[in-house]
């Protein structure tokens, strides 16, 4: 049982699109149904169209959703303006949380209230990336030199064994795919990315918390049902005809 005096206001948020309509009725169902009830749902769509899918989803699951979509921008470009929309609404409108749920990601729905009594400005939780046998728990840690930089890596297997063990413990990044992010952290760091570099806006501000000596934390009871797809395969399909405009690092 969570009791939570004066309930904090909660934005549940994500970018979407057209090619996830496969989940759409289970995730915005189970999005409408978390036990909380001071929070209101955005949904910023990237599809490829005028808007025409963004309106569809409005329509139909009653939910407000923004259409964003820009031809002449990479995929990473796109998705940090996406989050851009719902940290600015966070701050614009006064909300006390972004409760960042990626729409094919599905969290126990009384995640709001017990991330909430965490008290921390940045919490998460696991869920699974990559596809087919290649699927492992999206968990980095940064790799320290003895000249006292630094390097990010994902966890290995035997680390990720002993890491998960239902304890709340500090990360450098998990992803925002179930993220609790105070709106102090959104007031002072922006979703970005670098034009040469092929990382995603979420790897950035993880990195930009670590340098800034903030930690996050991932609560390692909460392991998500990701019902995601090749999404490696689907990002480079949406990115082919922007590999002349931006150079991609391999292996980065």
């Amino acid at each position: 049982i969570y009791i939570i005096m004066k309930q904090p206001k909660v934005l549940v948020a994500c970018p979407t699109y057209k090619g996830k309509d496969y989940c759409v009725d289970e995730w915005v169902n189970h999005i409408k149904n978390l036990k909380y009830t001071n929070y209101d749902i955005l949904v910023v769509d990237n599809t490829a169209d005028e808007g025409e899918h963004a309106k569809w989803l409005s329509d139909t699951y009653g939910i407000e959703v923004i259409h964003h979509y820009r031809k002449d921008t990479s995929l990473n470009q796109m998705m940090a303006e996406c989050n851009e929309i719902i940290r600015k609404r966070v701050i614009d409108r006064s909300y006390d949380y972004l409760m960042s749920i990626e729409s094919d990601v599905f969290p126990p729905k009384n995640i709001i209230p017990y991330f909430i009594n965490h008290e921390k400005p940045i919490v998460s939780g696991i869920y699974k990336i990559g596809f087919g046998k290649w699927r492992y728990p999206l968990l980095q840690v940064v790799e320290t030199t003895d000249e006292g930089g630094g390097s990010i890596r994902q966890m290995h297997w035997e680390e990720i064994i002993e890491f998960i063990d239902g304890e709340l413990k500090p990360i450098h990044g998990c992803g925002i795919g179930c993220a609790l992010i105070h709106k102090e952290l959104l007031k002072k760091f922006k979703f970005r990315v670098e034009e040469d570099r092929p990382t995603h806006a979420d790897s950035f501000f993880y990195m930009d918390l670590w340098n800034e000596g903030i930690t996050v934390y991932v609560d390692t009871s909460i392991i998500c049902k990701h019902q995601n797809r090749d999404w490696a395969k689907i990002w480079k399909e949406r990115n082919k005809e922007l590999e002349h405009k931006f150079k991609f690092v391999k292996g980065e």
